[in-house]
């Protein structure tokens, strides 16, 4: 009896150092690895560490349980590295859970980036990355962030290129075939019972027929290329929107890597004047002494 009550006062005693742990922890990458070490060097009890990460995250501020994430994150991808796999497997249900604690806006892209890091690096398998996707962002949502991702990874802007030549070609020929049957349209337009009967003869007849086979003839071949005109132009639109999706996106990743060398800069600059300054506060460099002062031996 003694033995128990000693052994629920040292799990009661760690459950309550590992949540301070937890609430101390910053988002700092040293802070995050720390607390990740500790975590994998004590995978014996690594059940109850996962559902203690799990109680602190939900209690949590938004901007905290990013950072416990991280510290989620950072366990997973390190488990096997430090013999301590069984916590990519017992994590699964507590971070199929999480997702609703997660998705506020402030924090919900930064977590979404960590489920394709692990789509990537083949951390969990497809499934399960689509299972956690959707409930973070909402199926619809997932849906089409989905078709973002291959539209993007998809997307040649040759092929976008290629179409609007094509296009322009077909609709210089389409205009050719239109101009042909506009010399017809007063043969189509006498066409009628009343001059059909008031041909007399068969050579009048057939000279008849002729002309309105090849009338008629001029008209289907204009059909199919303004089909294919019609057919080629919902091709463009669809590469125009592909590419609108693209190039938005290669803005973004411009405008980030635009923002760190700005934010690098001002970091330099930054340090530039407190050297300025401490260059200032130097004390004046003394002379050393000429030979001529130098005391003989």
């Amino acid at each position: 009896m003694a033995s128990t009550t000693t052994d629920d006062s040292t799990i009661s005693s760690s459950s309550s150092s590992f949540e301070k742990r937890l609430t101390l922890v910053n988002s700092t990458q040293e802070s995050v690895q720390t607390l990740s070490l500790w975590i994998l060097y004590h995978r014996s009890q690594y059940e109850h560490l996962i559902k203690t990460w799990f109680k602190v995250l939900k209690k949590s501020k938004p901007l905290h349980r990013l950072t416990l994430f991280y510290v989620a994150n950072d366990v997973i991808q390190n488990a096997k590295k430090h013999n301590a796999l069984v916590y990519q497997q017992a994590f699964k249900p507590f971070l199929n859970s999480s997702m609703i604690y997660v998705k506020e806006n402030a924090i919900k892209k930064k977590v979404q980036r960590i489920l394709e890091i692990w789509r990537e690096r083949g951390v969990y398998d497809e499934d399960f990355i689509d299972e956690l996707l959707k409930k973070l962002v909402g199926t619809e949502v997932y849906e089409k962030d989905k078709e973002v991702t291959r539209v993007i990874a998809e997307f040649q802007p040759k092929s976008l290129c290629e179409s609007l030549i094509r296009f322009k070609q077909l609709e210089g020929e389409t205009l050719v075939k239109e101009q042909m049957i506009n010399n017809d349209l007063k043969l189509i337009d006498g066409m009628s019972i009343e001059n059909v009967r008031k041909l007399k003869d068969k050579t009048s007849t057939d000279a008849y027929y002729i002309e309105y086979e090849n009338s008629r003839e001029k008209f289907q071949e204009y059909v199919r290329y303004f089909e294919r005109l019609l057919h080629e132009r919902k091709t463009i639109k669809q590469h125009c929107k592909q590419a609108e999706i693209f190039y938005d996106a290669q803005y973004q990743d411009a405008n980030i890597v635009v923002e760190a060398y700005k934010n690098f800069g001002d970091k330099v600059a930054t340090l530039k004047k407190k050297l300025d300054s401490l260059i200032r506060d130097l004390p004046e460099t003394v002379s050393p002494p000429s030979a001529d002062n130098v005391p003989s031996p």
